[in-house]
Formats: C-alpha cells, structure tokens, sequence
C-alpha cells in the first residue's frame, strides 16, 4: 500500500467540544474518587468517593445512551417510513409508531423497476470472503477468493 493511498484511509476524528468536556471531567472525577477511595482511612470517606466514582460513570452512560440514540434515529425514521402510508408519512402531525402497518410503500419501493434494488442486491450479494486478496503496487498477487449467492436453478 503506498503512503498517498495509506494517508487517503488515515482520518483523524475531531471530538465536538462538549463531548470533550463531559468526558474529561467525568474521567478526572473517576479517577480522583477511585484514588481517593483507595488512599482514604475511613470508610464513610471510601464510601463517598466511590460514589463520585459510580455517579461519574452514570453521567458517562447517559451520554452515551443520547448519542446513540442521535445516531439510529435516522435508521428508524427510515424503518418507519418504509412500513406506514404516504399520507401518514407527509402529516401534519408526526407520530413515533405507524397506524397501520403497510407494506405499499415498501413493496413499491421494491418493485420499482428504476431503482433496481432487487436486481442489484441479488447480482452483488457477496457471502463469505474465504481468502484475503492482496495487492502489491497496485498489481494483484493474490486476488481475493469469495462466495456469493447464487440463485436455485
């Protein structure tokens, strides 16, 4: 692999400010309350600190719980859409769950010969690669060995 193909698969993920923030004083409150649980010669004090120590990690959870939910709320939105009708998707009034469940629009959006989506997905359905491919200058010495699926005959 050269540099300018290793440097162009290389990127450095910035952390937003608040993410940062939230992480760094919950991972020095943990820390301190773990060091201070272990140094501490009465036990309400170890108590205390290991309560910092636990209430830190809750906050770190939540956060995370939130921006995992952040990050699958538009696979649900698309989920939902898929199985409700066009006039409930375009209300007025935006509701969590369908009313119904209908498989019109997705079997339309299947079905739509434009798209091909189910050409495409049964032409490029790889399984399994049995074999790593390797390349070497961008000349192939070994090329890859997969298994796709194939229909019945």
């Amino acid at each position: 692999m050269n540099a300018a193909l290793l440097a162009d698969t290389i990127t450095v993920q910035q952390q937003s400010t608040g993410e940062a923030i939230v992480f760094w004083v919950c991972a020095i409150v943990a820390v301190i309350g773990a060091l201070g649980m272990l140094t501490s010669k009465r036990a309400v004090h170890s108590a205390l600190f290991i309560a910092s120590t636990m209430i830190s990690l809750a906050v770190l959870y939540v956060a995370l719980g939130v921006l995992a939910a952040l990050f699958l709320l538009p696979f649900y939105i698309i989920v939902r859409n898929a199985f409700s009708t066009q006039q409930w998707i375009t209300a007025a009034s935006w509701n969590w769950l369908p009313n119904a469940v209908n498989l019109d629009t997705l079997m339309r959006i299947l079905g739509n010969e434009n798209l091909g989506l189910l050409r495409s997905l049964g032409n490029s359905a790889v399984v399994t690669v049995l074999q790593k491919g390797y390349l070497i200058a961008e000349r192939v010495l070994r090329p890859a060995l997969v298994m796709v699926a194939k229909p019945k005959s």
